[in-house]
């Protein structure tokens, strides 16, 4: 999220008009970003127009690449987004998990776990 305000402070100074969205296109993106998550369809929360998860992801790091660069962050967040788009969601994960019983459920909360343990502050 600091890249996005911090890109949008740019792009305010550069003379850009203030990207707005409305409650109603806002509401319609969350409920369609807790259903699919990438894999599905999406609502752009600027447009209104249907996507897909995967293609917003896309836009947003176009959109904040100069931003990530300029923090330094650039690289830490291709990384995250690497292996987001390898290993999938959260959510996808506990589905594929649940799918194969409770034990595997248990099995990817301790991953979870452990990767959280490990994961650069």
């Amino acid at each position: 999220s600091r890249a996005l305000v911090w890109q949008e402070m740019a792009d305010m100074d550069a003379g850009k008009p203030a990207v707005g969205c409305s409650d109603t296109f806002a509401a319609a993106a969350l409920w369609a970003a807790s259903r699919y998550g990438l894999a599905g369809p999406a609502i752009d929360p600027v447009t209104g127009r249907q996507t897909l998860g995967i293609v917003l992801l896309a836009d947003l790091l176009d959109h904040v690449r100069p931003a990530l660069a300029e923090a330094g962050d650039l690289e830490q967040v291709r990384l995250l987004v690497d292996r987001l788009l390898a290993m999938g969601t959260g959510a996808e994960r506990q589905r594929r998990a649940a799918e194969r019983g409770m034990s595997a459920v248990l099995d990817i909360v301790a991953i979870t776990a452990a990767a959280q343990r490990e994961a650069p502050a």
